[in-house]
């Protein structure tokens, strides 16, 4: 029997493994109140053979196979941050401008990050700030009586106000 394989895997699409975060630009106006939200989530791998096989169309079975593009081989999962052991989110910045707060929380799969930018030096003219977003927490160690601390990135980049009044 035959799959729906393509010959080569797309450019887009590699097999790499990293622990590193995605660079982000946020930009914000100043005189705001912003608010934005990270959904995590686990790719696990997903057996395109196996659901073709269960699903292969045939007269009077209609195709119920994958409907991935191919070459996309990975299935999301929402991840449990306060199951995983995430109790907390922490936000540095370098250098940032006076009438900047940046805090976040966690609400089950979501990270939701809230920026108040009140910034006198950023009335005339635009402001950069470098910042980076962090998930805290701790689990059990299940081989020693000592907790795991949990510290992974969620996100991190320029902070970018856009120039404008506060008032």
């Amino acid at each position: 029997m035959g799959y729906r394989l393509p010959d080569r895997r797309p450019d887009w699409c590699t097999k790499q493994i990293g622990d590193i975060a995605r660079q982000s630009v946020i930009s914000v106006d100043n005189g705001s109140i912003s608010r934005f939200s990270i959904p995590s989530f686990y790719g696990e791998h997903h057996d395109r053979k196996f659901h073709d096989h269960v699903g292969w169309p045939s007269p009077g079975h209609p195709d119920r196979s994958c409907q991935l593009p191919p070459g996309c081989e990975f299935v999301l999962n929402e991840i449990d941050l306060p199951g995983e052991g995430y109790t907390s989110i922490e936000v540095a910045m370098i250098d940032p401008p006076d009438g900047l707060t940046f805090t976040g929380t966690i609400d089950y799969n979501v990270v939701s990050l809230t920026i108040s930018c009140m910034c006198e030096s950023a009335v005339d003219q635009d402001v950069d700030v470098r910042f980076c977003v962090y998930a805290t927490g701790t689990i059990e160690n299940e081989y020693d009586e000592d907790d795991i601390e949990l510290r992974d990135v969620v996100t991190k980049g320029i902070l970018h106000i856009v120039a404008g009044p506060i008032g």
